[in-house]
């Protein structure tokens, strides 16, 4: 066992002025290979946390660091599970790579389109990159001039898709085939769940943005009749999105309005979600658009009852009525009738629930 201050890519890391973050207490194996992932951020959003269950299952074989272009929450958890994370931007990791034998890593992972600029790094080399698509189609409407040129990369750098609709449209704007792979989740569900509770509870953990429609929900519950709204409970837990500070404001002002019915948890870690998702009746994903989202695969791993958008990536793989609902995107009147309907039949919908799970 060696210590992670003393590895070259370490080294050179720091020497290029990027910020590095130790474990304490964890070793580097020398026994193992290395394997590079890189994130554009780490905080506790989707492509963030998958990539850290990924990194966490590659662990099992090799030495994983982390490059990320934006420090975020979930760094100290990454850095506690031995895992040495570095920031810096793709000029800074140019610089290093130049300075490191070829061989210094097995593979290389690279997440999301916002790190493009990281790829270019590994082109015609003989190191095999996998890069992780998990955007919505709207992103990829906003990088299609940037990269054009995602077709003409060499062979070595493989194109992967978390979800059918990815794929769908990676090849809609690149034809290009790509593999898939799906997001890695512990399993964390199959246990007794927690006794009912006297109201029913609807959860929607996400970022509070456009995109995942908090607007949506807050039309259904306003259009709710008062009877409804006095037998349930919303709970909603996330970040608020700096760049978009009105669709947490709003549901704010709706646990102001209702404060019996609506209520704003902020961040959470992933425990207490996880805590929650034993606890709640219904996960909620209203997404206009989503590449999956990773909620939804953990309320269905709870046993929750699901309702999500059939723009959500996951709608692919559902089937409504039978494992979870499904509602067109943006119709609030559609999404409050679905509440409702849970409501109302809550106790009939255990079928429902284990099916879900069995997916």
């Amino acid at each position: 066992m060696s210590t992670w201050e003393k590895q070259s890519f370490s080294i050179e890391c720091q020497r290029e002025g990027m910020s590095a973050f130790f474990p304490k207490e964890g070793k580097y194996d020398e026994k193992k290979g290395n394997v590079l992932f890189v994130s554009h951020i780490v905080d506790r959003t989707g492509a963030p946390l998958v990539l850290f269950d990924l990194m966490k299952h590659y662990q099992k074989t090799y030495n994983v660091f982390l490059v990320t272009m934006m420090d975020g929450n979930l760094r100290d958890e990454i850095v506690q599970q031995n895992i040495p994370v570095f920031i810096g931007m793709p000029v800074n990791m140019k610089h290093v790579m130049e300075k490191l034998r070829a061989d210094e890593f097995e593979q290389i992972w690279i997440n999301t389109l916002i790190c493009h600029g990281f790829v270019m790094l590994f082109q015609n080399t003989d190191i095999p990159v996998f890069w992780w698509f998990h955007e919505p189609e709207p992103l990829f409407r906003l990088y299609y001039e940037r990269m054009p040129e995602l077709p003409l990369y060499s062979d070595n750098i493989k194109i992967v898709a978390v979800s059918r609709l990815v794929q769908k449209t990676i090849f809609k704007y690149y034809h290009i085939k790509s593999k898939l792979l799906h997001m890695p989740v512990k399993d964390f569900g199959g246990a007794e769940r927690e006794s009912e509770n006297n109201k029913v509870i609807f959860f929607m953990p996400a970022r509070f943005q456009r995109t995942k429609g908090h607007d949506v929900i807050a039309k259904a519950i306003l259009g709710m009749p008062e009877e409804y709204r006095k037998r349930t409970e919303f709970w909603f837990a996330g970040a608020k999105d700096e760049r978009e500070p009105d669709y947490y404001e709003l549901i704010c002002s709706l646990s102001r309005a209702y404060p019996e019915t609506v209520k704003v948890l902020g961040e959470l870690s992933r425990d207490c979600v996880y805590e929650i998702y034993q606890k709640c009746d219904c996960v909620i994903a209203p997404s206009r658009e989503d590449a999956t989202p990773t909620t939804i695969v953990e309320g269905l791993m709870f046993e929750c009852i699901c309702i999500c958008s059939d723009t959500a990536g996951i709608a692919q793989y559902l089937t409504n009525g039978e494992n979870a609902f499904i509602v067109k995107s943006q119709d609030e009147r559609v999404l409050q009738k679905c509440i409702e309907y849970v409501v109302d039949h809550k106790k009939e919908l255990d079928t429902l629930r284990k099916a879900g799970r069995l997916l």
